[in-house]
């Protein structure tokens, strides 16, 4: 299946930069940052990496940074940007077998990667290898309640900007999203937040942080199309450990 990422490759990368884009700043990336704590001395996976800006954020202070993504014209992208020497990139597809080896990383990162994943049983059993024990995983994905509020709204008649197919909240299908502003349809795979739980539960490890970062004024006067449902959280951050075998 053709990568849709390899087509708004530069409409990404320029909407994200080096900061993420204004959601990604006021909302997302503050929450992750808080969950994933201190990262001196640690050894990070980024999991669906993009252009690699967290990559490099993450490098400042960790031991070790790598970066993987299936789009090979993020990694390009990524890999043409000024990295230290801490950090590596390589192209994997999330879906399949990670060439990397057991129990090496202290955190796995992935940030809004999962939704667009057309299954989670491969990446869960797959991210629970590579992480060593009592290690994190951290990751944030669209909230299902987010895309189930529009499905409301159209069904209600109001007028409002609908940009996701009807959905209900536990429709477990494949719907086409609008994103980068409008400028791109891809396609996103609504599932409850009880499977994105599972998938890490299932595999032994413990939830141990959940987070629903709530609208910022700030936010709200950069995008007032917020404002109408400014209630129904926009993104779930889930932090899981891998604990010893008893």
């Amino acid at each position: 299946m053709t990568n849709p990422w390899n087509e708004f490759a530069e409409l990404y990368a320029e909407a994200q930069g080096e900061t993420g884009d204004v959601s990604h700043q006021l909302l997302f990336d503050p929450a992750i940052k808080d969950v994933i704590g201190d990262v001196a001395g640690k050894v990070i996976l980024d999991a669906g990496c993009g252009n690699g800006y967290w990559v490099r954020r993450l490098a400042k202070t960790a031991t070790g940074v790598v970066g993987i993504d299936e789009s090979e014209k993020l990694l390009a992208i990524a890999k043409a940007k000024n990295n230290p020497g801490n950090v590596e990139f390589r192209q994997m597809d999330l879906s399949d077998n990670l060439d990397l080896e057991d129990e090496s990383f202290d955190i796995v990162l992935s940030s809004m990667v999962f939704h667009f994943l057309p299954s989670l049983e491969k990446v869960s059993a797959e991210i629970s290898r590579v992480l060593k024990i009592d290690g994190k995983v951290v990751i944030c994905v669209q909230h299902p309640l987010y895309q189930y509020h529009f499905r409301a709204q159209e069904t209600a008649g109001k007028k409002s900007e609908v940009f996701r197919s009807t959905v209900g909240y536990f429709d477990r299908k494949e719907i086409i999203q609008k994103t980068l502003a409008g400028k791109a349809w891809v396609p996103v795979f609504n599932r409850p937040l009880e499977d994105y739980m599972k998938a890490f539960l299932e595999k032994g490890l413990a939830l141990t942080n959940f987070r629903e970062p709530e609208y910022t004024d700030e936010l709200l006067a950069e995008h007032p199309r917020y404002k109408d449902h400014k209630e129904v959280p926009r993104v779930v951050i889930l932090e899981f450990i891998k604990l010893p075998k008893s």
